[in-house]
């Protein structure tokens, strides 16, 4: 479960399995502040799409 708030421009996550939820992970620290983030959305590879307020729209990859 990915989740953002649009005033600070932070993003942060939360694994699932099943109906179990594991450690929150803050982005903050590998993105920085991104800005007002407006929507999520998936790309035809499945990556993860974060748009802000001023326009930008940023994928997230794995590291690796």
């Amino acid at each position: 479960y990915v989740f953002g708030d649009h005033c600070f421009g932070w993003m942060r996550s939360v694994p699932v399995n099943g109906t179990e939820l594991g450690a929150v992970v803050d982005w903050e620290p590998m993105l920085g502040q991104i800005g007002n983030i407006t929507i999520f959305g998936l790309d035809s590879n499945g990556e993860l799409l974060v748009a802000t307020l001023d326009g930008n729209v940023y994928r997230i990859t794995a590291l690796r």
